[in-house]
């Protein structure tokens, strides 16, 4: 009998026993923190929704709900796909090219949009730079 099944025999998993057994991976709510609600995962949806940069389902604190989240951005990645794909089928008709070819604009234009707003940021700083020099000439 390994020591770890031994300490399950005498004491149950807890939050406060876990670490002598180093494994917390059966506890679905820890110490002093409820359960999340359904308002609470609702929420945490539409804000991954808004920022989709991390795997939804490894979210700390909605573990028990790690199944429904991971379905939830399949599908999401999925439909987002599927639209993307039609966008770029569409506008390669509309452009006479290759959906390979739009991408390389979509991101030539992206650049191009990126650089307008650092030329507006330098000019906004020059103009004010301009200025203030102007007004300690005078």
């Amino acid at each position: 009998m390994k020591e770890n099944e031994y300490l399950e025999e005498i004491e149950p998993k807890t939050p406060e026993n876990a670490c002598k057994t180093g494994d917390k991976s059966d506890l679905d709510v820890k110490k002093g923190e409820k359960m999340k609600t359904r308002e609470e995962v609702e929420a945490l949806k539409r804000d991954w929704e808004g920022d989709a940069i991390w795997d939804l389902e490894t979210t700390i604190g909605f573990e028990e709900y790690a199944e429904e989240l991971k379905a939830f951005r399949l599908q999401k990645e999925a439909e987002w796909g599927e639209a993307r794909d039609k966008h770029l089928l569409a506008r390669a008709n509309k452009l006479c090219c290759s959906q390979e070819l739009v991408v390389h604009i979509e991101w030539l234009e992206k650049r191009i949009e990126e650089m307008e707003a650092l030329i507006e940021k330098q000019a906004e700083y020059t103009d004010k730079r301009f200025l203030r020099v102007h007004r300690n000439m005078r």
